[in-house]
């Protein structure tokens, strides 16, 4: 069964947890697509200096580039990759998740940014992050 991976904006970078999910499910040959949608680019008022940031990021994954709407696009490379799974990691922007709702992505969890060893209290940002600071650099899983 061929995958297609989408390595949306939140998630330029050549060891993409979705990336790395297909390819372990579907081979190495498994395709990414970075598509820049530039109305949300423009809404967003995005400078140029960080359009230029994520092109260049978006290079270095290797990917395909494509620009336009990317639920229309990614209906179109599904089809013509012959991809019956499309794979892309989870985030927090309401737009990226309805959009691969829509399109039945496989969302891939991110790695943790840390792993705290006890309950973290959340009602301050700073009591939170005197715990996490230490193991903030650290790969996760390691105390």
């Amino acid at each position: 069964m061929p995958a297609l991976t989408w390595l949306h904006h939140e998630d330029l970078n050549p060891q993409s947890p979705a990336w790395a999910a297909a390819r372990q499910a579907h081979g190495l040959d498994t395709p990414a697509v970075v598509i820049f949608d530039r109305p949300r680019i423009e809404r967003r008022g995005y400078t140029l200096k960080r359009v230029v940031f994520l092109y260049e990021c978006a290079i270095e994954t290797g990917a395909e580039l494509y620009d336009g709407d990317p639920l229309d696009l990614l209906q179109k490379l599904l089809a013509q990759h012959h991809a019956e799974a499309l794979y892309a990691t989870r985030t927090a922007d309401p737009r990226i998740t309805a959009q691969g709702d829509r399109l039945g992505v496989a969302w891939v969890d991110p790695p943790a940014f840390v792993t705290l060893p006890g309950p973290a209290d959340l009602k301050r940002f700073s009591r939170y992050w005197r715990k996490a600071e230490r193991l903030a650099g650290r790969p996760t899983g390691q105390a």
